[in-house]
């Protein structure tokens, strides 16, 4: 059985088990080993195969699959996996075993998807990027806001809808068109960037992950959106960069989530923003 193929079955299974904190604690400072990170958008973690240990909200889980976490706007979650047991990374050491995860987060305009496989030798892949309607979205916001804050069992429901429309986008597309290829191309490349937040989405990066030429990358890109790889990854960038700061965010950590080297770096960039803002208006 094809890898895709097994992941589609366990997505088709469901749910088993599920955690779904609703309310951020304070994690300061964060555990020894441990690299803590916070979004604006509801994420959500669906274990395929694999167990690993990972930090959640201020409690050390351990995930196996079938696993289901959803992670609120600005809950503390870590960056990064570990194999039980170990205490080594899959993500980036030496750790034992593959553990592959489905993660997606739901924006405004849709939910963005990727499936996450860690290797025996710590090698760390990302594989069939994609998306899921923005009408999907604006159900989620429906339930979330609703006066029950969303019932846990209604929130299952909607969650169990969208792991099978992602288990069904795993086949073939039926649209092999050349606008058709042009749209999927765009959708999974957005759906990459807005995964990471524009973080560590480098042309070189891209074309390692997908498997294309940068130049087939970008060109597919533009005819599609209409504007280059780079101008999304900086409207995903200021994006975050927006709402963090109004959450509270320091430079500091801002600048880690969009892969900056230094808040100097993160800063000189914010002002060349400023500067082409300016100029364009």
């Amino acid at each position: 059985m094809a890898l895709h193929e097994e992941w589609e079955k366990v997505l088709r299974g469901g749910i088993v088990v599920m955690y779904a904190p609703r309310e951020a604690v304070a994690v300061d400072p964060a555990p020894e080993g441990v690299r803590v990170e916070r979004h604006p958008f509801c994420e959500c973690l669906f274990v395929l195969s694999g167990t690993c240990d990972y930090f959640l909200n201020g409690e050390h889980l351990t995930l196996m699959p079938g696993t289901f976490c959803r992670i609120d706007s600005w809950i503390p979650h870590q960056y990064g996996f570990r194999n039980p047991g170990s205490g080594k990374r899959t993500d980036g050491g030496d750790g034992d075993g593959v553990c592959c995860q489905l993660w997606f987060s739901v924006h405004p305009d849709g939910i963005y998807y990727a499936f996450f496989r860690n290797c025996p030798d710590g090698s760390f892949s990302t594989r069939h990027p994609g998306g899921v309607s923005h009408e999907y979205a604006a159900l989620y916001y429906k339930l979330a806001e609703a006066h029950d804050g969303g019932a846990p069992e209604r929130m299952r429901l909607f969650f169990h809808l969208i792991l099978l429309e992602i288990a069904a986008a795993l086949r073939p597309p039926e649209d092999e068109s050349e606008g058709g290829r042009e749209k999927g191309m765009a959708a999974a490349l957005k759906s990459c960037i807005r995964q990471r937040n524009g973080a560590d989405c480098s042309l070189a990066e891209l074309e390692r992950i997908f498997g294309y030429s940068r130049s087939h990358l970008s060109h597919r890109f533009r005819a599609a959106t209409g504007i280059s790889i780079g101008e999304y990854i900086n409207q995903v960038r200021l994006d975050y960069a927006e709402r963090a700061a109004r959450h509270g965010l320091k430079q500091k950590e801002i600048a880690f989530e969009l892969g900056f080297s230094s808040p100097a770096a993160y800063w000189l960039w914010r002002q060349r923003r400023r500067r082409e803002g300016n100029q364009l208006s």
